[in-house]
């Protein structure tokens, strides 16, 4: 049973006028990959937003939306990943950690869920790559932060 299950935040925002959903995937490191989307329940004030906003195209001559309605999609970006924060692990059972980001990618990630002790040591590291641009200014200290994330995962969350 795999530990580990990665969330990607995809969002249409700032690249489609008037577009302010975000998408919430998850998945774990196995072939075929099982990618689940993260789904809520639509507010009375989400569908009511929504539905003003169909009105102004002649497209969609009724309102759309109703309250309880569940959607693939959330309103910010914090809402996602609350979302993927709340399902994860019933969607894997057995998961014991959350991570933004690419299952593809090989370098610390920010923890967005696990153990406490774990969370706070990667996401310093994180940030610590962060100030140093990850590989762009200084691969010296970059591959040394890709040591010390690698004593820490390795170990812990990438045995079976």
């Amino acid at each position: 049973m795999l530990k580990v299950v990665y969330c990607k935040i995809s969002s249409w925002a700032d690249r489609v006028e008037g577009a302010e959903h975000y998408y919430a995937d998850l998945n774990q490191r196995v072939i075929p990959r099982d990618t689940k989307k993260v789904w809520h329940n639509l507010t009375q004030s989400e569908a009511d937003r929504l539905n003003r906003r169909v009105k102004q195209d002649p497209q969609y001559p009724e309102p759309k939306w109703e309250a309880g309605e569940e959607v693939g999609y959330h309103f910010s970006r914090a809402r996602a990943i609350q979302g993927a924060i709340a399902a994860y692990k019933e969607m894997f059972p057995g998961a014991v950690i959350l991570v933004e980001g690419d299952i593809g990618m090989y370098e610390p990630q920010p923890i967005l869920d696990g153990p406490p002790a774990a969370m706070k040591a990667i996401n310093d590291l994180v940030e610590r790559a962060e100030v140093i641009d990850w590989w762009e200014e200084d691969e010296e200290a970059m591959q040394a932060i890709a040591n010390e994330w690698e004593a820490i995962w390795i170990p812990e969350f990438e045995k079976e």
